[in-house]
């Protein structure tokens, strides 16, 4: 049996570094020697730092979410028993956040006091998550038995005269409970990133007396944002931008010239491109491969090209049997699992699926003609802009793909193309999509708000 087996590798999603940010959260335990970004040429940036330790050996290392506070709310429940002096957030630079709050009591001394919390994350609306507590505050801070509620106590305890236990005779503060402390803590017991609450009911003589919901989310925003046409003699931009108006407002806008009106269709495709190719023939007695290669002229065109030397020709008998298959745990059957006789649909391409397939390198390559095969097999400067037009007639929803052929002669196996991964992701997302005689437009498109971080 002569057999070639072929790999074809496609990816469409690329990422490039923006940014790097690296802050010292402990400069007498480690700082950074350097941290930076370069660019060496278009298609080759690269990242370096350097971490000076300065108290080794470290036996344990965790890697943490950061967060920060988004907002506070202080909702007293019976005014004549204490009421907010003041509560709020301060955000002194980038880096600096804090939390002040204080209480005054007016019915002092307080000798019985109940906290209730609990923690939620914010999944379509704020649910329950791991932690809903009730204690007897007079006694945990008297024992501090409970894990847990003695780990969130931690968390202010420091910058709070909730320090000692009851009677309670004076107000109550928490005083400049700021980020870097808080991130401190959280290297104890880390958590996923996301969007949380922390709502507490505080009561006292079994009576609630004040509510204070305090709000974290994971931070997301924009980094960057490339609008490229395709072209520009049917539409091109006018202008393609992010806006950052504050720390926690920033929105992109983008408007599209069109050229060719008016559109009557309009369709959300997806685009992809070639990562990798491996081609490795298995009998080099009955086919090798000459070359079998990806090559990138620039950052929006790029090819691929093989070539298959036959040394037992004529072919007159060719089967096809190809499988389009989708990641979702694995790869999975997705669509397409058809068997083919080649010299019979390159005589008569009926069947309009695998025509559409065909059609995909038909024009680069000399597999255009029905049997006999009686030369070497080539695929010639097969180039994504090419294969992304063609996704117009039949678009892929976003998600990783493979291909799996086999190509098979005088009813033998005698190569596999397999394992063609495509991450295809979509090529317009937002909202506020604007549709005129003249112009597409994004109109600031905003960021999710962010806080955990």
């Amino acid at each position: 049996m002569h057999l070639v087996k072929t790999s074809l590798r496609i990816i469409i999603c690329l990422f490039e570094f923006s940014n790097i940010k690296c802050i010292p959260l402990n400069k007498e335990f480690a700082d950074f020697d350097y941290c930076y970004l370069k660019s060496v040429n278009r298609s080759y940036k690269y990242m370096s730092l350097k971490v000076k330790l300065f108290k080794v050996p470290i036996t344990y290392v965790s890697v943490i979410c950061l967060f920060e506070f988004t907002n506070i709310k202080c909702m007293p429940i019976d005014k004549e028993f204490a009421d907010f002096d003041y509560c709020y957030l301060k955000s002194v630079n980038r880096s600096y956040k804090y939390l002040s709050l204080k209480v005054k009591l007016f019915k002092v001394p307080i000798t019985n006091v109940t906290i209730r919390y609990a923690l939620l994350k914010k999944e379509s609306g704020y649910k329950p998550f791991l932690y809903n507590i009730s204690l007897d505050a007079c006694e945990f801070v008297k024992s501090q038995k409970n894990p847990v509620s003695k780990y969130f106590h931690s968390l202010f305890r420091e910058h709070s005269n909730m320090n000692h236990t009851c009677p309670y005779d004076h107000d109550l503060f928490v005083e400049k409970l700021d980020t870097k402390f808080l991130n401190s803590r959280f290297s104890v017991l880390p958590f996923p990133s996301g969007e949380y609450a922390v709502y507490s009911t505080w009561i006292a003589y079994n009576i609630p007396r004040a509510d204070v919901y305090i709000y974290v989310i994971c931070l997301f925003e924009f980094t960057n944002i490339k609008c490229m046409p395709l072209d520009k003699e049917f539409a091109d931009f006018d202008y393609c931008y992010l806006k950052s108006v504050n720390r926690s407002y920033k929105y992109m806008s983008l408007k599209v010239k069109l050229f060719k009106v008016p559109i009557t269709s309009v369709t959300v495709i997806c685009l992809f491109e070639f990562t990798n190719i491996k081609c490795m023939p298995i009998d080099k007695e009955f086919a090798d491969f000459d070359y079998c290669y990806l090559k990138s002229v620039n950052r929006s065109y790029k090819y691929l090209s093989l070539k298959v030397k036959l040394f037992k020709v004529p072919i007159t008998n060719v089967t096809i049997r190809y499988a389009v298959l989708k990641k979702l745990s694995g790869y999975k059957p997705f669509l397409y699992n058809i068997s083919f006789n080649g010299c019979d649909f390159f005589k008569s391409p009926k069947n309009p699926v695998t025509k559409y397939f065909h059609s995909f390198f038909r024009e680069h390559s000399n597999m255009n003609h029905t049997c006999p095969y009686d030369h070497d097999l080539i695929v010639e400067k097969l180039n994504t802009n090419f294969l992304n037009s063609r996704f117009l007639v039949l678009p892929f929803p976003s998600g990783e793909y493979a291909l799996y052929t086999t190509w098979i002669a005088y009813n033998i196996p005698r190569a596999d193309v397999y394992e063609i991964n495509t991450n295809i992701t979509d090529i317009m997302r937002g909202s506020d999509l604007r549709v005129s005689d003249y112009a597409w437009e994004i109109h600031k498109v905003t960021q999710n708000k962010c806080v955990i971080m």
